[in-house]
């Protein structure tokens, strides 16, 4: 698949970019780069490739929301100015 300058003008026009023609002409080559190096991926024989390789499984997986007991509570509350059973005690920031 090649590319046009025309092309480039089109999708500037539905894009709603005003582009020189400095721009397009470069956009126009730029596009039609990677539009090649594509066309040399699509070219790779994958036969026989297990493509099981290049699931992607997520790092970032959620876990349960449970509190944890770390012992330092008691310690924390013990330092605090002003406690209240067992919460840090602070003065009213609204009024009434």
């Amino acid at each position: 698949m090649s590319i046009t300058k025309k092309d480039i003008e089109h999708v500037a026009k539905l894009a709603r970019l005003a582009l020189s023609e400095k721009e397009k002409d470069k956009l126009t080559r730029d596009v039609a780069s990677i539009l090649e190096y594509v066309a040399k991926l699509n070219e790779v024989n994958t036969k026989g490739v297990d493509l099981s390789l290049a699931e992607h499984k997520p790092i970032n997986q959620w876990r349960l929301d449970e509190s944890e007991d770390f012992g330092i509570q008691e310690a924390i509350l013990r330092v605090a100015p002003k406690r209240k059973q067992r919460f840090f005690e602070a003065k009213g920031v609204f009024e009434g």
